[in-house]
């Protein structure tokens, strides 16, 4: 009996020790992906295990027979390092990760006899220790790449991963940040851009720390005016962008934004910029622009297609040159400031040129996180606007009238004067770049039956009644309202017919290189959006944006043709970066 009992005594402290074995080994697998900045989950939406082997890196998507290769590739090394202070000593082992899917059929994944003799370590991974995901969120509440929404079994992947600035709010031991008093480099840079005006800069300091510590939008929109270097080349590109991830930041204009909808703007954004639109056919007009400015700074929320209620958390900064048609509709959630020059700037902070200031705001990105982070903010002052000098003038700028009946008179004979061809009326084109504008215009209008070049419709306006319009789209949209020969389709038209051919459904016509490539105009005999034809089953592969404006052979296929030609973009833009 005490035979027996010592025999089944050594047989469970045996069992113990395998356990303990199998669950170090695989937590220790677990433990090392944790620290490393890697992640690994499966995902039910699409049936596959979902690893990514660094902070932000790209994600593989596996199936279960693949993975452990996949990890046992991956780990190896890693564990050696992390397992250096264990009893288990695996640098001259030879190791496998495998998934078990049910205890029951473990002790066929285990070593057998002959192969423990070789030094072969298997470490096993189970399958229910590996989280399951079936949705995923925007959070910017947590960093955890995955985490567990109230009342739902399994997790959610977080779409927000922050960089290294954002990870700082994150930190549960806030002492390890610095709390250096020492004015950084960037709170300088922020003092001359302000014309050293304490209250300004102190303004601009106190906007970015409550949104840095927040990610909560304060509903107030910085205006920059002045130096586009200074104010979208370092404010924005190096400073905003860097520290809350280009990712997450965008420029609504056509390049950056394939939808004029707010949800898909706002969707997975924490800032908003507005500069320059300089496309004449931009589906961006004033009109379309500060509709969307308005929405994304007093709204919370905005629902999509699917009717996803999609977070707006973003913050809005404005450095168009005449910001004055965007933000005629919220000028009183508005602090403007009127910048310094870069040649003022860099004089003050006594560095030699524009290469010493971008290192030295790169270099310093840090440091004014962490004075972001630890400075004393004032919620109150964040929600609310500064008056300045800047800002009654801009609203001065609302107040002027554009529409008097002169201007009126002025944009009839301009029109006139085009459809006549007449050169006499462009006579003071000719001061413009010597001569070489009114060349162009002269050789346009002799081309065929005439042409004009849409892009310099405001040089010679401007040229005629000195400055009336500081932008050809606001010209432009003028124009369209007097006479649809400025609605003409002037972008070449190309699609995917049903047997996947293509077709040129229009052609466009423009100048040579040498002059830039700009859109001619037609004067007679021009084709209307609504001219043209777009065949059932087409998929548009040029880069129209608003194709309910041409006319469908069949209505019903405008929603289809949309989604097709999306996804053509979506696989086109895919091959480019694989490329």
């Amino acid at each position: 009996m005490l035979v027996q009992e010592r025999k089944d005594n050594y047989q469970i402290l045996k069992n113990d020790k395998e356990w303990k074995d199998i669950f170090y080994l695989q937590n220790l697998v677990l433990d090392v992906l944790q620290t490393e900045g890697g992640s690994l989950w499966y995902d039910s939406r699409i049936k596959k295990y979902c690893f990514r082997s660094k902070l932000n890196g790209s994600i593989r998507e596996v199936d279960s027979n693949e993975l452990g290769d996949l990890l046992t590739r991956a780990f190896k090394e890693k564990i050696i390092h992390y397992n250096s202070y264990s009893p288990h000593n695996l640098l001259n082992y030879a190791m496998e990760i495998v998934l078990v899917s049910k205890l029951k059929g473990i002790n066929n994944q285990k070593l057998s006899v002959n192969e423990k003799s070789n030094d072969i370590i298997k470490i096993l991974l189970f399958e229910n220790e590996i989280k399951t995901v079936d949705d995923d969120a925007f959070n910017v509440k947590t960093d955890n790449e995955i985490f567990k929404e109230p009342n739902n079994f399994f997790y959610t992947q977080n779409r927000f991963i922050p960089n290294k600035y954002l990870a700082k709010r994150y930190q549960q031991n806030r002492a390890a940040i610095s709390h250096n008093t020492e004015q950084t480099f960037i709170e300088k840079f922020i003092y001359y851009l302000a014309k050293e005006e304490q209250e300004l800069s102190d303004y601009i300091m106190n906007w970015l720390a409550y949104y840095f510590q927040n990610l909560q939008k304060s509903g107030i929109a910085l205006v920059l005016l002045g130096d586009q270097y200074i104010t979208q080349d370092i404010f924005w590109n190096l400073i905003v962008k860097e520290i809350f991830d280009k990712r997450y930041g965008i420029t609504i204009n056509d390049k950056e934004c394939e939808s004029s909808l707010i949800p898909e703007i706002a969707k997975d954004k924490l800032f908003f910029h507005i500069g320059d639109i300089d496309d004449v056919d931009s589906k961006f007009d004033d009109k379309t622009l500060a509709f969307i400015v308005k929405e994304l700074l007093i709204r919370e929320t905005a629902t999509d297609n699917d009717n996803e209620e999609i977070p707006i958390y973003g913050q809005m900064l404005i450095t168009a040159k005449d910001p004055a048609p965007y933000t005629k509709k919220i000028l009183s959630k508005c602090t403007v400031v009127e910048v310094n020059d870069l040649n003022t700037i860099i004089e003050k902070l006594n560095i030699e040129d524009e290469i010493e200031l971008e290192s030295n705001i790169l270099q310093d990105l840090d440091d004014f996180t962490d004075k972001l982070l630890n400075n004393y903010t004032n919620e109150n002052t964040a929600k609310n606007r500064l008056d300045t000098e800047a800002r009654e003038l801009l609203k001065d700028n609302h107040s002027t009238n554009i529409d008097d009946n002169e201007v009126d008179k002025n944009i009839e004979l301009f029109i006139q004067a085009i459809k006549d061809k007449n050169l006499e009326y462009f006579e003071r084109v000719k001061e413009l770049e010597n001569g070489e504008i009114y060349a162009h215009l002269e050789s346009a209008f002799d081309k065929d039956d005439g042409y004009f070049i849409g892009q310099d419709l405001s040089r010679y306006y401007n040229a005629i009644h000195k400055e009336q319009f500081k932008k050809n789209k606001i010209l432009i949209d003028r124009l369209r309202e007097k006479d649809d020969m400025f609605k003409q389709e002037v972008k070449t038209l190309k699609i995917l017919d049903n047997k996947q051919n293509i077709q040129v459904l229009f052609q466009s016509y423009k100048t040579s290189k040498d002059v830039g490539n700009k859109e001619l105009y037609k004067i007679n005999d021009y084709t209307l959006a609504n001219d043209i034809t777009i065949p059932n089953g087409a998929t548009v592969i040029t880069s129209q944006e608003n194709l309910k404006k041409y006319h469908f052979e069949n209505v019903e296929d405008i929603d289809n043709c949309i989604e097709r030609t999306k996804k053509y973009k979506e696989n086109n833009s895919k091959k480019k970066k694989i490329k």
